[in-house]
């Protein structure tokens, strides 16, 4: 009943169709990369592609438990909190990665901090911060059904657990993202000289993967808050956010 329901709702919405076909593919492209970095790349030490593996490993999950969302259904009370719960985490997880990304850039070019031997403090909070999210969402019972998923409910929450953080993430990047293309920019003129043996040497590559989450974040941060502001999507800012 639920997976009738579930499809009948995909099948009368575009935007419900594009997204399922979208996270195929990203489960498909993140197992790739997921693959390729345990299989063939030989520095594990490496703290940027370690970053890129997790980066990979919280979308996939993400990707998956939306999936199983659309497999199981709903309908059940508990189905519908395990999926909002893991959503939430995964979703939450995967801000962090990027962040830590452009901290590690941010490290190596502008503080000149070539070694960093704690990355286990990247593990406690990119996993430690999206369980407490989790388990305050939980304590309040703010988690339940919205449209073909379950998510947080209430306006104020929204903004609590999800608006509040993201936009944070959002301005940190942001600002570390200028300040290495500013740095880039002195480079190129030869006010300052990079190492480029050490692997966070900045160059343009490097910095899109600064700049795509913020961008793709900008969308997904400004869908919500205008529908928490006036009561209905923009109808534009929904299709770009769901994609």
């Amino acid at each position: 009943r639920g997976l009738l329901r579930g499809r009948i709702m995909v099948l009368s919405d575009p935007v419900y169709g594009l997204v399922y076909p979208f996270l195929l593919l990203s489960i498909i492209g993140l197992s790739l990369v997921m693959i390729s970095y345990v299989m063939f790349y030989r520095d594990k030490n490496d703290d940027l592609h370690k970053i890129i593996f997790y980066l990979a490993l919280s979308d996939w999950c993400r990707s998956v438990w939306w999936i199983l969302t659309f497999i199981l259904g709903i309908d059940h009370e508990y189905v519908c909190i395990a999926q909002a719960l893991g959503a939430q985490f995964f979703f939450v997880a995967s801000w962090f990665w990027p962040l830590f990304f452009a901290v590690r850039l941010y490290m190596a070019n502008i503080l000149d901090i070539v070694e960093f031997r704690k990355f286990w403090a990247f593990h406690v909070v990119a996993w430690g911060f999206p369980l407490l999210v989790c388990l305050l969402g939980y304590t309040l019972d703010v988690y339940g059904q919205i449209g073909l998923w379950c998510w947080v409910t209430d306006n104020f929450y929204q903004i609590v657990l999800n608006e509040f953080p993201l936009g944070a993430m959002i301005i940190i990047q942001t600002y570390i993202l200028i300040a290495i293309l500013y740095q880039m920019i002195r480079y190129r003129r030869g006010y300052v000289t990079i190492d480029h043996s050490n692997s966070g040497a900045t160059s343009s590559r490097l910095v899109l993967f600064i700049a795509v989450p913020v961008f793709c974040w900008t969308f997904g941060f400004a869908d919500r808050a205008y529908e928490i502001v006036n009561k209905e999507p923009l109808y534009i800012l929904y299709v770009l956010h769901s994609i």
